[in-house]
């Protein structure tokens, strides 16, 4: 994983896959959907106690997530409506 543009990265020459931040946890995503809504869960309990916090979609945005961001956004709606208290 890195932060850095994967468009530097020669991968006919490398024996891994470069993914960026969000490229990675987009994977994480898709291999364990249910994964990302109990990590979602327990980080909105979390930040919700914390002064001055933002939503954890806008912090994804702001740091670059967008792909990532958006499916933390999909997984808050579920918890909303499954009355986790959003």
């Amino acid at each position: 994983m890195t932060s850095n543009d994967a468009e530097d990265f020669n991968a006919d020459d490398a024996h891994y896959n470069v993914y960026t931040p969000d490229d990675f946890f987009e994977l994480i995503g898709q291999s364990d959907p249910h994964c990302v809504g109990i990590v979602t869960g327990e980080q909105l309990s979390y930040w919700k106690s914390q002064p001055k916090h933002i939503q954890l979609d806008d912090a994804l945005i702001k740091s670059g997530r967008p792909s990532f961001a958006r499916t933390v956004r999909e997984a808050l709606k579920v918890l909303s409506r499954d009355g986790y208290g959003l």
